[in-house]
């Protein structure tokens, strides 16, 4: 079990912003309880810190105190009042990074793993659904790379084959004999340099074009995690 990703989502929801405006900073005796619980929290001291945040969670549904809650019951194997606390801290419309999206979802699909059968139609509040992709940008993609080097192959090879004709026409030209076989055996290397960038170059383009295409038409969300009435429901994509 993964228990680095609970840190890096609460620092995500203190940073974050719900519908536009800024979250309000806990205050009072939200913000004593939650203090007291993520010191112990921050010391890897799960169930010594859940009673804290449980009473922080009753003062306040702010949205770090919802989502500590639901990372500390799923730390402590309580992994239906977690779903429901996820849940709720997705009702509550904050916004995420894709990096802390996909660690909650990736929480969130644990949890659901390690729930009993028995518990999976649990009642929980009304939430949005919560779809993450594995994108990685076109310019970084296998893709990008073969048909930018199939580019610059193909660029390579009619420039050779351009100086194969110049220098064909520099023989047909030539006043003597050995200048004229000479240029002539300069100007075939020169074509069979250009007519091999030409294949390759072109050969690389097609394939990352190709390649391109079928990623495209394939790509799904690894994961998809949606809440109905009275129920969770994760699709996974192989």
């Amino acid at each position: 079990m993964t228990r680095t990703l609970a840190p890096s989502l609460i620092a995500l929801v203190l940073a974050a912003r719900v519908a536009g405006a800024d979250v309000a900073p806990l205050a009072g005796e939200a913000k004593v309880q939650y203090d007291k619980g993520l010191r112990l929290y921050e010391a890897e001291r799960y169930a010594e810190s859940l009673p804290y945040f449980q009473k922080a969670y009753a003062a306040s549904r702010a949205p770090e105190v919802i989502s500590t809650l639901a990372q500390t019951e799923r730390l402590t194997g309580q992994c239906a009042l977690a779903l429901v606390h996820y849940r709720e801290f997705l009702a509550t419309g904050i916004e995420q990074s894709p990096e802390g999206a996909a660690a909650l979802q990736a929480n969130v699909f644990e949890c659901w793993q390690r729930l009993p059968a028995a518990e999976t139609t649990a009642p929980c509040p009304a939430a949005p659904r919560m779809v993450v992709r594995d994108r990685t940008p076109f310019y970084r993609s296998i893709a990008a790379l073969g048909l930018y080097t199939g580019a610059m192959g193909v660029g390579v090879g009619v420039a050779f084959l351009i100086k194969s004709s110049t220098t064909r026409d520099r023989a047909n030209d030539a006043s003597y004999s050995d200048d004229f076989d000479s240029l002539l055996d300069e100007a075939t290397g020169q074509r069979r340099i250009g007519v091999t960038f030409l294949i390759t170059g072109g050969v690389l383009a097609v394939g990352g074009l190709a390649y391109h295409l079928v990623a495209k038409r394939s790509a799904a969300p690894t994961t998809s995690v949606s809440f109905t009435g009275h129920s969770i429901s994760i699709a996974r994509a192989f």
